[in-house]
């Protein structure tokens, strides 16, 4: 005798709920995807006990039809698909005829439907089986009331949460539900409390429904395409980031998805503005051609998988990143204008001067001839700055003097050090800048005497210094004030921040030290690993990483950079093949920003030494750029925080 039997529909509508519906969430979802799928514009959702006690979503959609409800608990009965062409371009949010079936076989459900054509609504009741349908007075639209979730299966139902807890996974749910139909009217009641209510006015009024005022302040809107892709929406800026996920809603042709490849592309588009730990705010719609795009991956439709995630990766990516960009250069700009105070590059001197409230400008050197003398009261931290400063008895020399040249000798041309200019803690890219200079004198490294002092036969017209350094606090912070601001500068973060600019300018012009190992480094890989790591061969030479072929499947590491001569190789490749395997698209570059965030760590000053004020001149004129502050270091902490005079005024209680 045989002893494969065909399931009763009792049997397989249970196995399929514990698919489709987990917890009441799952119900508010497929539910509110059906009215969405109905054409409504304006829907109601109201729980009860977190859900499981009652859910009530109404709309006003197109309403189902009388032949249509005997046929609405039916397991894999839909009006979206009729063929399996369809799968290839499903374009509504529902389509696979489970949710009623199995939401109707796991709770006591109540339907109350009209359509257009109809002047009464339709009832019926489904508790194992469809009850007699009478009729009512009501609006064209739907009702579903969803009673006594799990109640006959209690195996299911002892590992719901509390009440409590299970509402607020609803009210998340419901909330991204909102932002991805802001053209939707919402009204959201938990325990009869308003929760939401939308206007349905756009994407922004949805947010502005959903989050508080800190996160809506915090937004800039992001609008890119490319090809057959578009993507649009708002991202947090760069200082503001939340330690989890729950403020980052995707929308896929509408529907709410999470996705691995679109998040990392999203968080390396910030690239080193976030602090480490902290993840992006972000509500992005994206919308592409539906048969590039398979939704028929998971039974809760939660994620999807596309035929070309490299693509989708490079818009995102590129998208978030020019975003980014241009946000620090409006506010660079925006700071520039204020700081400035009208003052341009022709300003005199006395322009100056009137700028800082009429205070006589200090010399920061001493004309000594050839050589610029700087009084010091602790060199280690200028060497620092500056190892090509010595020492000179109580004092330290600067050697400006630029050596004899040799019978037709020339000064040569080369790259001056690549500045790249911030605003807002993000690197904009691909801005550098060449100069002629003699190769003993690096503009960025050393002072001449005319540029440290304007007053000794310049000719060269005064810029505003908006930025008056006061001095230090606690050996660990530098104190600024301009216009009615007090600045408080974090000095270990801020030469971390300039070393990692350093490190990404010589990264980005190819002018990185090489240090040569003494004896190679062999890796193992297998036959993938391998092949991906010898496909990446010039990207890592042109890094100072020299590797070849050794044998089957091994690798020989013969250089690294030298700002990466501490690393843990093995770990370092491992990284790599990790991040290439996942993302193909992902450069090299974003994979080594970490690495050089650590090694300008490392090497950075830390706080409690004592620095001059001509060593906090020093710091700030490589550490501002455009006038303005860089917010935050490598790792995402802040560079400076401020304090208002009104703000200081207010502590001392003056009016």
């Amino acid at each position: 005798m045989g002893i494969i039997k065909r399931l009763d529909s009792f049997v397989y509508n249970r196995i399929a709920a514990g698919e489709v519906v987990e917890r009441p969430l799952s119900v508010v979802k497929e539910l509110v995807e059906n009215s969405i799928d109905a054409g409504a514009d304006q829907i109601t959702i109201s729980i009860k006990g977190g859900g499981i006690d009652s859910i009530i979503v109404t709309d006003n959609g197109k309403g189902i039809a009388e032949d249509d409800l005997e046929n609405l608990f039916m397991p894999h009965a839909t009006s979206k698909i009729s063929r399996v062409e369809d799968l290839d371009s499903i374009s509504t949010l529902g389509f696979r005829g489970e949710a009623i079936a199995s939401i109707a076989s796991v709770s006591r459900i109540r339907v109350k439907t009209r359509t257009k054509d109809t002047d009464f609504a339709c009832v019926c009741e489904y508790d194992g089986k469809l009850s007699s349908i009478s009729y009512e007075s009501a609006n064209i639209g739907t009702t579903f009331e969803v009673r006594n979730l799990f109640f006959n299966t209690p195996a299911r139902a002892k590992y719901l949460k509390k009440p409590k807890s299970e509402e607020h996974a609803v009210t998340r749910a419901v909330a991204s539900i909102i932002l991805a139909n802001g053209h939707i009217r919402f009204t959201y009641e938990a325990d009869g409390k308003t929760i939401y209510k939308s206007t349905g006015n756009g994407l922004l009024s949805g947010i502005k429904s959903v989050y508080d005022h800190e996160i809506c302040k915090n937004l800039t809107d992001l609008s890119y395409a490319s090809n057959s892709i578009s993507l649009n929406g708002y991202i947090g800026v760069p200082s503001f980031g939340k330690n989890n996920r729950a403020y980052q809603t995707l929308i896929l042709n509408g529907r709410i998805i999470t996705n691995a490849t679109i998040s990392t592309a999203v968080s390396k588009g910030y690239g080193d503005s976030l602090f480490k730990g902290s993840f992006p705010v972000f509500i992005l719609k994206l919308d592409m051609p539906v048969h590039e795009v398979d939704v028929n991956v998971t039974p809760n439709k939660s994620d999807v998988r596309f035929v070309d995630s490299d693509k989708v990766f490079s818009v995102v990516y590129r998208a978030v990143r020019q975003t980014i960009v241009n946000y620090n250069a409006t506010l660079a700009a925006n700071k520039t204008s204020e700081i400035t105070g009208g003052m341009s590059a022709n300003s005199t001197i006395e322009d100056l001067r009137a700028l800082w409230n009429n205070e006589p400008i200090v010399p920061l050197f001493e004309d000594v001839g050839s050589n610029v003398t700087v009084r010091e009261t602790n060199g280690s931290l200028m060497r620092a700055l500056n190892p090509d400063i010595t020492p000179y008895g109580d004092e330290i020399r600067i050697n400006c003097e630029t050596p004899p040249l040799a019978e037709g000798e020339t000064l040569p041309k080369y790259k001056k050090d690549f500045v790249p200019k911030i605003a807002a803690g993000i690197q904009e890219e691909n801005a550098q800048e060449t100069c002629e200079q003699s190769n003993n004198t690096d503009s960025m490294e050393h002072f001449n005497a005319t540029e440290a002092n304007p007053g000794y036969g310049s000719t060269q017209p005064i810029v505003a210094k908006p930025y008056r350094p006061i001095g230090q606090l606690f050996s660990t912070y530098i104190l600024l004030e301009r216009d009615d601001k007090l600045f408080f500068i974090d000095i270990h973060a801020a030469n971390e921040r300039i070393k990692y600019d350093e490190l990404m300018a010589e990264l980005s012009t190819g002018e990185l030290a090489v240090q040569p190992l003494l004896l190679p480094h062999i890796i193992n890989l297998d036959y993938d690993e391998y092949s991906l790591v010898l496909s990446i061969r010039t990207e890592l030479l042109a890094i100072g990483i020299e590797i070849e072929s050794f044998g089957d499947c091994s690798i020989k590491i013969s250089s690294v950079p030298v700002c990466l001569s501490d690393m843990n190789i093995d770990e370092f490749f491992n990284e790599i093949i990790r991040d290439k395997r996942s993302i193909s698209e992902l450069k090299l570059e974003s994979i080594l920003r970490d690495k050089f965030a650590m090694a300008a760590c490392k090497s950075s000053i830390k706080g409690g030494e004592a620095l001059s004020r001509e060593q906090i001149e020093y710091m700030l004129k490589k550490l501002t750029v455009d006038n303005v502050l860089p917010a935050q270091c490598p790792h995402g902490r802040p560079v400076f925080a401020e304090m208002t005079r009104s703000e200081l005024e207010r502590r001392f209680k003056r009016s």
